[in-house]
């Protein structure tokens, strides 16, 4: 489905854990580039699942339940394909920029708490 927006809408689109989980990726890069401005910016925030590593007691078990976990997304390594699907669409990547996240601490305040309740309820 395409989006509500008419040509050229907006001067901006961002884009947090979203196309990774969009089935049909080129149609929603397409849709993303259709509703961009000439000179418009496109930001996406996605994860390459595959690089998540977790310091566990169990290395085995655990690197099961990633592997298990990496079938909850459609591109759960998008950023590997992410500037290629652009330029195939039409747009023109700037830069891509890595933001490591390392949590050293597990609370219920910490970034790692919480992506263990979303593996947990998917694996």
């Amino acid at each position: 489905m395409a989006p509500p927006y008419g040509e050229a809408e907006f001067d901006a689109v961002f884009g947090v854990q979203v196309l990774e989980y969009v089935a049909n990726l080129d149609g929603a890069l397409q849709a993303l580039h259709r509703v961009l401005r000439p000179g418009g910016r496109l930001v996406i925030l996605a994860t390459p699942w595959s690089a998540l590593l977790w310091h566990s007691a169990q290395p085995e078990r655990m690197q099961r339940v990633l592997t298990a976990f990496m079938a909850h997304a459609h591109y759960p390594d998008l950023p590997a394909i992410l500037v290629a699907r652009l330029r195939q669409v039409g747009m023109q990547p700037l830069r891509q920029t890595p933001v490591p996240v390392l949590n050293m601490s597990y609370h219920a305040n910490s970034f790692s708490y919480w992506l263990a309740q979303i593996i947990r309820l998917f694996v």
